[in-house]
């Protein structure tokens, strides 16, 4: 037999900090308390991007690019029947 979730909830934020998380990411209370809840701010989210260091990365790029590019092209495909 399963034993029942447990939740572990975040304290509460204060209301300066709910306050001042709204603002900056202009969102609603209850987001800006899951926010506060896990400590995200922008600098965490605002990192630099820097392209992996994975060698295949742009190998399995083009290949997911090609395979795309043929699913979408023959979903879009119209076919014409000349009518006369």
């Amino acid at each position: 037999m399963s034993r029942p979730a447990h939740w572990l909830l975040a304290p509460p934020a204060s209301r300066d900090a709910l306050l001042a998380t709204m603002r900056e990411w202009q969102v609603s209370p209850p987001v800006a308390q899951v926010l506060c809840g896990r400590d995200l701010r922008t600098e965490l989210l605002a990192l630099p991007l820097e392209l992996t260091p994975n060698p295949a990365l742009r190998e399995a790029a083009s290949t997911s690019w090609q395979r795309c590019a043929r699913e979408s092209a023959s979903v879009f495909t119209v076919t014409t029947t000349p009518t006369g």
